[in-house]
């Protein structure tokens, strides 16, 4: 396992809002430090300019304060699940020249810092939250180069923040730079075959033909329980003819089912005979972002809201 450094530092400011009372809209400075490996190996060339490549970008898309519901012990010593106040925030983050593949819990990290008093020497942070009591989930979105990051904080603390308080925290990547390619023996387009690449093993549960779309053939895989354990280190599968033509392949996502982990995949067309490749991480990597986010409001009142 690899990790990185961030590189170069954005500072993006949103102006503090007037607000007021029932809606409070928080003054935003986010700091970040992203990722721009990339452009280090960037080739010139003489009497041309360089090519500027876009580079890696974090973004606060927004944050809120929600409940959440979370097992606790009660007077009893019995798991009950009771609502939970605290944060939500969500970011964005572009990287145009590097795929993502997921985040790291384990490597992330988010601390909340409150104010309920200011002092001579500025601000009473106060740190209301421990270092492990976080979730974090990761969303690919359409544009195939952009990633949203929810990481859910829950407090109970939620009075010490005061008007102030500060959120301290990194997003540690999971990189796809290193990757491998297994491939299968030729094998029959039938149901109940197996596919057997290098370590990951599918079986070939229904071929069925598309509800919809010009494919000629949809197939469903599930796979062995080694395989489904691997899943998130699984890139991409591609299928190919007996003579090594590739064949146009789509995926169509994955359900889970009680008994079973199903992969959907269609082709352009309906081969007797298919060679399975499979795609995968060798080894994961990582890319850690730090970031801060300082906040504050400003409550507007009586004749100062606008009707």
């Amino acid at each position: 396992m690899r990790t990185g450094d961030a590189e170069n530092k954005y500072r993006i400011t949103i102006p503090m809002h007037k607000l007021s009372p029932q809606k409070c809209h928080f003054c935003i400075i986010l700091i970040i430090l992203a990722f721009t490996n990339l452009l280090r190996g960037q080739q010139k060339f003489p009497g041309r300019p360089a090519s500027a490549k876009k580079s890696a970008n974090l973004e606060l898309m927004d944050y809120r304060i929600v409940r959440f519901k979370l097992p606790q012990r009660n007077a009893q010593n019995q798991t009950v699940t009771e609502l939970t106040p605290g944060f939500r925030f969500t970011f964005r983050y572009s990287s145009p020249n590097l795929l993502l593949k997921g985040v790291s819990h384990q490597l992330s990290g988010i601390d909340l810092y409150g104010s309920t008093q200011s002092t001579k020497e500025g601000l009473n942070l106060v740190k209301v939250n421990s270092e492990s009591s976080f979730f974090i989930s990761f969303h690919p979105q359409k544009d195939g180069d952009s990633y949203l990051i929810k990481m859910d904080v829950p407090t109970r603390n939620l009075a010490v923040f005061g008007n102030q308080f500060r959120v301290v925290g990194k997003i540690a990547f999971l990189t796809a730079k290193e990757t491998a390619i297994e491939t299968s023996r030729i094998i029959p387009l039938m149901i109940g075959e197996n596919i057997k690449a290098g370590p990951f093993i599918f079986q070939i549960r229904e071929l069925r033909k598309p509800d919809f779309g010009g494919d000629a053939l949809e197939i469903v895989l599930v796979p062995d329980q080694f395989t489904a354990d691997s899943k998130d280190n699984i890139l991409h599968i591609n299928f190919l003819d007996e003579t090594g033509k590739t064949v146009r392949t789509k995926s169509k996502g994955n359900i889970k089912t009680i008994n079973a982990q199903k992969y959907i995949y269609s082709l352009n067309i309906n081969p007797k005979r298919v060679i399975t490749e499979i795609t995968y991480l060798k080894e994961k990597s990582y890319i850690t972002v730090p970031f801060e986010v300082k906040t504050g409001f400003e409550i507007r009142t009586g004749s100062q809201i606008k009707k």
